[in-house]
Parts: structure tokens; C-alpha cells; sequence
């Protein structure tokens, strides 16, 4: 196979890890997937226009990739700091900070999509449309929970290594 070719399909198997690391490591990116999940099913419910949809999925995009983003800072600052320094804590905190505005902004752009009388009476159409819908909520919020906390977080498994 071609160098160049191989060095590309690399890339993408070091992407694609690097999303599965924050899907097994990190609890926030995790709760960040469960609710974009509940938005776009929403969205579809309730039958947003496709530009709506879109602003929605880039949204969505946006915080995932912070939340992604704010791991990688403070994985690095984590390997570059010997005990406590200030300057990394701002880094961190400044990170952490990005991911909070970027949902907060998710937030009020989901709300002003979403929250209309008109949307809000047809989504309710959908799930009073019969006892399927109800059941199927409460397994996917079920799944959802087990999906959140299923995996351990890269700091508690690193605090068990250390103690064994």
C-alpha cells in the first residue's frame, strides 16, 4: 500500500481512537451524546425545517468538539505538572470553562427552536399517539443512565492502579 495512503488511514484510526477514548473515559462527553441524542429525535418529532436541523447538529457538534477539546488540555497539562501550579489550574479551568459557554449557547439555541406551542403540540401528539412511545422513553432513559456511568473515568481507574 502506498505510504501517503497509509499515513491517511492512520489519521483517521488515531481520530476515530481518540473519540472512542473520550466515549470510554469521560463522563461529561458521555452526558453530552445522551442529550444531543434526545435533541435530535426531538427535532425530528417534532419536524424542525432542515436548516433548523442543521443549526441543531452543528450546535451539537460544537459542544462535543469543546468537550473533546477541554480533554485534550487537560490531559496535557496533567503530564506536563508536577504538583500544584496555578497557571495549569487556569488552563484547565479556562478549557472547562469553554465547554460551559459552548452548552450554554446550545441551550438557548435549542430553546429557540424547540420552544414553540406548535412544536411542543406535535411532539405531544407523538408520544400521547399510544403506550409505545412511553415505553420506549423509559428504556432509552434507562439505557442512557447505564450508558453515562457503564465506564469508569481515566481518574478513577488511574486511583485504583495506584492503590493495587
Amino acid at each position: 500500500m502506498n505510504n501517503k495512503l497509509k499515513r491517511l488511514i492512520n489519521s483517521f484510526r488515531y481520530a476515530f481512537h481518540g473519540i472512542g477514548s473520550c466515549i470510554r473515559y469521560e463522563r461529561n462527553f458521555r452526558i453530552h451524546m445522551v442529550i444531543a441524542l434526545y435533541v435530535i429525535a426531538a427535532a425530528v418529532a417534532m419536524q424542525v425545517s432542515r436548516v433548523e436541523f442543521c443549526v441543531l447538529v452543528l450546535t451539537i457538534g460544537n459542544v462535543l468538539v469543546m468537550e473533546m477539546l477541554n480533554t485534550a488540555v487537560e490531559k496535557t497539562v496533567d503530564l506536563s505538572k508536577t504538583g500544584i501550579n496555578h497557571t495549569a489550574k487556569i488552563a484547565k479551568d479556562v478549557a472547562a470553562g469553554a465547554v460551559l459557554v459552548s452548552a450554554i449557547i446550545s441551550i438557548v439555541i435549542g430553546a429557540a427552536l424547540l420552544l414553540r406551542w406548535d412544536r411542543l403540540l406535535t411532539l405531544l401528539g407523538v408520544l400521547t399517539a399510544g403506550p409505545f412511545f412511553w415505553i420506549a422513553l423509559v428504556i432509552s432513559a434507562v439505557l442512557a443512565v447505564c450508558f453515562i456511568f457503564a465506564f469508569p473515568d481515566l481518574e478513577e481507574r488511574t486511583v485504583k492502579k495506584e492503590r493495587e
